[in-house]
């Protein structure tokens, strides 16, 4: 990480830059070049409660480095989102090197206060590529629920996986392996012979 002393700020005790505008106008740091005058600003406004970090070149990046410089995580010009990668294909991609361990990346949810509680959305390393979703709770009460909406914004479960192993299609309330609730012409519904 390069060191510049062309502006030096130095106190004994807190130090800082302080920046004041208007309340409706901004507070803008701008960095550019010879050849952009402005290339990058970071920037405030009152008025808008908003705070703003921008690159201002067609096709240029932003990247967070934590460490010793490193690369941690990238928003393309596309705004695609990167961790573990410079060139994200998609709108979030994360990336990591094989580790021939299961688990050693991928998405996870927490519970504050409780971390045996929540989802792992994983890879399993490159040798066996397979892809798993995991309820972290150690209890047959660890269901998984996939839902939809109605036209009027009703929340409708479409399948449930319990934590004792078992699959709900219309039901969150599965008494065998397998449970399918259909519903006939009229409306009515009866267990599917799965059950």
């Amino acid at each position: 990480v390069r060191r510049y002393a062309d502006l030096v700020v130095e106190n004994s005790t807190h130090g800082g830059i302080t920046i004041l505008t208007p309340d409706a106008n901004d507070s803008s740091l701008v960095f550019g070049s010879p050849s952009d005058a402005v290339g990058a600003v970071v920037r405030w406004n009152h008025d808008a409660d908003l705070f703003r970090i921008l690159t201002a070149n067609a096709g240029a990046s932003m990247t967070l480095e934590t460490g010793a410089g490193v690369e941690a995580m990238r928003i393309t010009s596309a705004g695609n989102v990167g961790i573990g990668t410079t060139a994200p294909g998609a709108k979030f991609t994360i990336t990591n090197a094989d580790s021939g361990v299961d688990n050693a990346d991928g998405i996870r949810l927490d519970i504050t206060g409780n971390t045996a509680v929540g989802l792992d959305i994983w890879h399993s390393h490159e040798s066996s590529g397979q892809t798993y979703f995991d309820s972290r709770r150690n209890d047959d009460n660890s269901n998984m629920h996939f839902r939809s909406k109605t036209a009027i914004g009703s929340i409708v479960n479409i399948m449930t996986l319990t934590g004792a192993g078992k699959v709900g299609i219309g039901t969150t309330a599965s008494n065998a392996q397998v449970t399918m609730i259909v519903a006939d012409m009229n409306g009515d519904t009866a267990p599917n012979p799965f059950d």
